[in-house]
């Protein structure tokens, strides 16, 4: 399996979700944007993760095996809030 960790204070913007590693990991603080991937869902794997997407007003706290369908063609920013992972489905 791939993964993909992600340093302190980096946000790492992702243009499609082709471009995700299987599993992404998070450490506390660190924030990852997706775009182009309205059609997938985000599962968190571990952890809890905060999720917003763009043009949506409410924010979702995922843990882990929690899932969310993406459904915007805007951009989704994700955080950690201790240490996460997650994959796209």
């Amino acid at each position: 399996m791939n993964k993909q960790t992600i340093k302190y204070g980096e946000v790492l913007q992702i243009n499609t979700a082709g471009d995700m590693a299987a599993s992404t990991r998070l450490k506390a603080g660190q924030v990852i944007a997706l775009r182009k991937a309205s059609d997938r869902t985000l599962v968190c794997t571990s952890g809890r993760l905060w999720v917003t997407r763009e043009n949506d007003h409410e924010d979702y706290v995922l843990a882990e095996n929690q899932s969310l369908p993406i459904g915007t063609k805007g951009k989704v920013v994700v955080a950690a809030l201790g240490q996460g992972s997650f994959r796209l489905g």
